[in-house]
């Protein structure tokens, strides 16, 4: 395994523990506070997806907007790292980060990680 951006790392972190065993959502969770315990203000908004469940990690609070150039859209100012899903009649799952009209929407709160599976549609919430 190669690479040198934080999601390529952080994902080599996942396999880690995931090859000694841990299931997905306990190697996202011991992963993710692995991190949070060593870096002061790690934003981080993940998504990992399987053939049975997609797991989003959402823990961006005390973290700054990047500098931009031009001006940031409405939803951004404040929501700028946003996490929101939305499960469909067909149970479909759809996660969207801050930028879209959020209507009908259900917020991931923050720093929580959600484990969402697709054979029966149950829901995790795992507070970090």
């Amino acid at each position: 395994m190669g690479g040198t951006t934080d999601s390529a790392i952080i994902f080599a972190l996942v396999l880690r523990r995931l090859r000694q065993g841990e299931s997905l959502l306990g190697s996202v969770v011991g992963t993710v506070r692995m991190l949070r315990a060593g870096f002061d203000h790690p934003g981080t908004n993940l998504l990992f997806l399987t053939l049975t469940e997609m797991i989003v990690v959402h823990a961006t609070a005390g973290t700054q907007v990047p500098y931009l150039q031009g001006p940031l859209p409405t939803d951004h100012h404040d929501h700028y790292y946003r996490m929101s899903w939305r499960r469909f009649p067909d149970n479909a799952m759809i996660v969207s980060s801050s930028g879209l009209d959020h209507k009908g929407w259900s917020l991931i709160e923050q720093n929580t990680i959600m484990r969402l599976t697709v054979a029966d549609g149950a829901e995790t919430i795992v507070r970090l």
